[in-house]
């Protein structure tokens, strides 16, 4: 059976509606459920939150791992307004709290984020991290919630990640006391 015309300007038209439904559905629990940000949830069609592992040969993308440590952290991020963690390597941690930043950086209208570091080369890398997350979120929600300036990758400039349309940014400093 062939559809007519008509009938199939419909289909379009009821798949087209349904993408965008899914779409906002999609953008409604990246903003409210941090845990949907970073992890997604199976058969939701989002994926969450993309990493680079620079120690693989070739360096490779893959989702942010769901440890058991990760989603404690996230619990103590949430409920605590001051919080202190000693430095850690090979754990995601650095990974897990750009993503938790940039989230609230996008997420939250007016948000100033500040990475310190003790060369200016490393608070720019962190920065860095938190755009690369950006641009492998998916193209309908960074349509929708930000239009970032920048350099050439149009996101980011020098140790900064800028959301104009929201009044926020994330801004890369050097340790030192006359830098804010």
């Amino acid at each position: 059976m062939q559809l007519s015309q008509r009938q199939s300007d419909g289909v379009v038209r009821l798949a087209t509606l349904t993408k965008l439904k899914w779409e906002a559905q999609v953008i409604d629990l990246i903003r409210k459920d941090i845990k949907f940000y970073l992890w997604g949830k199976p058969g939701s069609g989002y994926e969450g939150v993309k990493t680079l592992n620079e120690r693989a040969d070739p360096p490779t993308i893959s989702s942010l791992p769901r440890w058991e440590y990760l989603e404690r952290l996230v619990e103590i991020y949430q409920s605590e307004s001051l919080l202190a963690i000693e430095k850690s390597r090979q754990l995601m941690a650095t990974w897990l709290f750009c993503a938790l930043f940039l989230h609230d950086t996008m997420c939250k209208p007016g948000t100033l984020t500040f990475f310190g570091s003790k060369k200016e080369n490393d608070s720019h890398a962190l920065v860095n991290r938190s755009g690369f997350i950006y641009r492998r979120m998916p193209e309908f929600f960074r349509q929708v919630i930000i239009s970032p300036q920048g350099d050439t990758d149009n996101t980011t400039s020098k140790c900064k990640l800028s959301f104009p349309d929201i009044g926020s940014a994330i801004i890369g400093i050097p340790e030192g006391p006359d830098q804010l």
